[in-house]
């Protein structure tokens, strides 16, 4: 079992169950953030398949909103309604109360932070996709890498937006690694480390091999 490494996958995608196998296998603590529709036409996971996951003690579910909607788009009692059915839905198909939250997009502000709390979500992720600091599981909580080929430039760009300066100098040093292959970055290391994908993507872009490797 690997104890330092833990994962969240995003968006309900039915190829999350092909992660799920994988991950499973490896015996990696999985947080499947789910909507109950995709706004953007993808298909999400069924019922059946939301309680299957739900069952695997390592595996944890998340709300994502019931649309997956951009909640900072949109007025906040739109944004109240989406968030607390979506969290609703879930609970009544897992028979179990939803604490994790993840932002559609990694978009929000700090008056959707507020109304998560109150609507009962405990904690919830960003959508940061580099990040070298010490993970923190606190209410609001930035994961490690996207599992996604982006570039250097982007992960420059990402780091400086963000304020990171200690990630931007490990990024720099670094530099002749694809994205990745930053994944490799973070396994040689004693930290504990959380990494992110949309099976979807993963999908699309073959890489399955990497999530196999974790």
């Amino acid at each position: 079992m690997k104890k330092n490494i833990s994962i969240s996958i995003d968006d309900g995608h039915p190829l999350d169950i092909r992660a799920a196998e994988i991950l499973a296998n490896k015996g990696i603590p999985t947080t499947f953030y789910i909507p109950i529709k995709n706004s953007t036409g993808r298909p999400t996971l069924n019922k059946k398949q939301i309680k299957y996951l739900s069952q695997n003690l390592l595996f944890e579910i998340g709300g994502h909103t019931y649309n997956h909607i951009d909640v900072t788009k949109v007025s906040i009692d739109k944004a109240k309604e989406e968030i607390k059915t979506g969290k609703e839905a879930l609970e009544d198909i897992i028979g179990k109360k939803i604490t994790s939250f993840a932002w559609p997009f990694g978009r929000y502000n700090h008056q959707l932070i507020t109304l998560i709390k109150n609507i009962g979500f405990e904690n919830s992720r960003s959508a940061v996709f580099i990040n070298f600091n010490q993970l923190k599981t606190d209410s609001l909580w930035n994961p490690n890498l996207h599992i996604y080929p982006h570039s250097f430039i982007r992960d420059i760009k990402h780091c400086l937006k963000k304020s990171d300066i200690y990630s931007f100098f490990i990024r720099l040093k670094n530099i002749k690694k694809t994205h990745i292959e930053l994944v490799n970055v973070f396994k040689n290391t004693n930290k504990n480390y959380h990494f992110w994908f949309h099976s979807w993507e993963i999908d699309e872009l073959n890489l399955w091999g990497i999530i196999k490797s974790l």
